[in-house]
């Protein structure tokens, strides 16, 4: 992995603001991961043993972020602000409280990593070879596209108003 600064030098470098975050969320360093398969970029915290003996433990907090975001500057931003919302709510997904934080930061409250975004990135992936179209909406032919089976196979709405037919 690559240092590629903390939270606050990349905020500066793309002439974006951040000054009104948590100071522990500012010196959260980003690395460049070129190893990643199946995320654009990651927000980690772990537990480390510390000390001569091991005797403490430290959290260590950082962003991975894979080497195909950095190449375009509009996915670079969006991704590392993704990851800084996540860091801002540690535990929660992408739950109420990280969309919230998304808002406040100027993020999209959204995944990033779609299938269309990842190609459009030249960004490969083992698990993108896996996604298979597992059903069709009886109305508009919209396909739901999945890496693993559904489990249960419930009759499920489209937002048009159709229903789910699983193949």
């Amino acid at each position: 992995m690559h240092l590629l600064g903390t939270v606050k030098e990349l905020s500066e470098t793309l002439d974006y603001s951040l000054n009104h975050i948590d100071a522990r969320v500012q010196a959260i360093e980003v690395f460049l991961a070129p190893r990643m398969q199946s995320v654009l970029g990651e927000y980690r915290r772990k537990y480390v043993w510390a000390g001569w003996d091991g005797s403490r433990r430290e959290l260590k907090e950082y962003i991975e972020l894979h080497t195909s975001v950095v190449m375009d500057a509009e996915a670079f931003k969006e991704t590392l602000l993704h990851e800084i919302a996540h860091a801002m709510t540690p535990g929660d997904g992408h739950g109420y409280n990280w969309k919230s934080a998304c808002r406040l930061i100027g993020a999209r409250p959204e995944r990033l990593a779609s299938l269309e975004e990842s190609e459009r990135l030249g960004f490969t992936s083992r698990a993108k070879a896996q996604i298979k179209v597992v059903g069709k909406c009886s109305n508009c032919g919209w396909e739901y596209k999945r890496r693993r089976a559904i489990q249960q196979r419930k009759q499920y709405r489209h937002s048009c108003g159709g229903y789910r037919d699983w193949e």
